[in-house]
């Protein structure tokens, strides 16, 4: 059976880097007549997308909550411009992050909890380990201070599906008019193995989308060459 881990900051060894940076473009918030939820996705970003081709792009910069059908609308542009063939969920995120920072980086930076950007030396030397890395999209960072640094934002795609197993109540399915996944993550992951992927060692979760999931493989290579700036923490599959 694959193992998979979880990847998040390490806290504990963090060197005082810092960014403050939005990508370029989003979908924005959805306000459902079905479900009466209002709300937009946390995590889900493509760096490489480029929305600057639609003759109305500029409506994609501000982020608000809009009725179900305007939504709908934003999003039908953008679906044959999707890498993956998804489809995107309100909120999702597009082009390169724009922004600052400052201070010292590790081999991996973190905007948030969810957004995981990599020197670009790094990266290359996964790559030549063997490892499926994510493409990398170069940020414009202004950087304040004496410090500048050669990051890069990966474009995680969602894959992993967390199993009903996981779960301690019944799954709720989600609303069949927005998509909204009315579950909370559970505090035991369990992730169903049909959903890894075989072409890539470092993605999102599917249905959670700020869990950034990574195979062995991702997680042995960053150990054996001693890269910094996250830890991993194994989860079970099934």
């Amino acid at each position: 059976m694959a193992r998979l881990f979880t990847v998040c900051p390490d806290d504990a060894n963090w060197r005082g880097g810092e960014i403050d940076a939005a990508n370029k473009w989003g979908l924005p918030g959805v306000i459902c007549p079905r479900c009466g939820a209002t709300w937009s996705n946390v995590g889900l970003s493509y760096p490489a997308v480029d929305l600057s081709i639609l003759p109305n792009e500029e409506t994609y910069r501000k982020a608000r909550p809009v009725r179900l059908e305007v939504f709908i609308e934003l999003q039908r542009p953008i679906l044959p411009l999707m890498p993956d063939g998804s489809i995107p969920p309100p909120g999702t995120r597009f082009g390169p992050l724009i922004g600052e920072a400052k201070g010292v980086f590790d081999d991996f930076a973190w905007l948030n909890l969810w957004t995981l950007l990599i020197e670009s030396q790094a990266l290359e030397r996964l790559h030549l380990a063997g490892v499926c890395t994510p493409i990398g999209i170069r940020p414009n960072l202004t950087f304040r201070g004496r410090t500048s640094s050669n990051l890069l934002e990966l474009q995680l795609e969602p894959h992993g599906k967390i199993a009903p197993s996981a779960f301690t109540v019944n799954v709720l399915p989600s609303c069949p008019s927005c998509g909204r996944n009315p579950n909370s993550l559970p505090e035991r992951l369990v992730i169903e193995a049909p959903s890894i992927p075989k072409n890539q060692d470092l993605f999102r979760a599917r249905d959670f989308s700020a869990l950034i999931l990574a195979t062995e493989r991702f997680a042995v290579a960053v150990q054996n060459l001693k890269l910094a700036g996250v830890v991993f923490h194994e989860v079970a599959v099934e």
